[in-house]
């Protein structure tokens, strides 16, 4: 059977957890893009739980798993000139400045999250797809084809953290 397993974020030792529909939670130990995965469960399944059991060891032994992006402690990075950044020179320096935080959207706090998403061109960003993300909306997110409807969407993401997105 094959189980897709979505990127929910980062445990407290900075290892991407993924999760099913089931709510199941599982962990990449070594999340190291020239090594394959090494997915474990959580003790508990709670979030910042240590790693448990090795899938293969697991009722999934026999499922394809499969997750939505992989995420690695090395190559978890964007390329920043593939972002559609506003050509101006405030924002120029913006990113400058901040290449090495907005290289990797995924470690961002959410405020700088909607502060990056400010400079770019249009809402379609890897800043504003992990806001939405994070919020529980990013699936609205990603097939609302209305501008408008988006950017309210975007808006209601960064409400969710107290941020008032303009």
């Amino acid at each position: 059977m094959k189980r897709l397993f979505k990127f929910a974020g980062y445990d407290s030792w900075d290892r991407p957890v993924y999760k099913d529909e089931d709510g199941t939670l599982l962990v990449d130990t070594d999340p190291v893009s020239r090594k394959p995965m090494n997915l474990c469960t959580k003790h508990n399944n709670k979030f910042n739980g240590e790693p448990d059991t090795p899938i293969e060891y697991t009722k999934y032994k026999d499922d394809e798993i499969v997750v939505d992006r992989r995420v690695t402690w090395d190559a978890g990075e964007i390329e920043l000139d593939n972002v559609e950044w506003k050509n101006d020179g405030i924002t120029r320096r913006y990113v400058s400045e901040h290449a090495r935080e907005l290289a990797n959207p995924s470690k961002m706090e959410p405020t700088e999250l909607a502060t990056a998403t400010t400079y770019c061109t249009t809402t379609i960003n890897p800043y504003a797809e992990e806001l939405t993300k994070r919020a529980g909306n990013n699936e609205a997110f990603r097939t609302a084809s209305d501008p408008t409807e988006r950017m309210k969407i975007l808006q209601n993401a960064a409400k969710a953290f107290g941020i008032r997105l303009i």
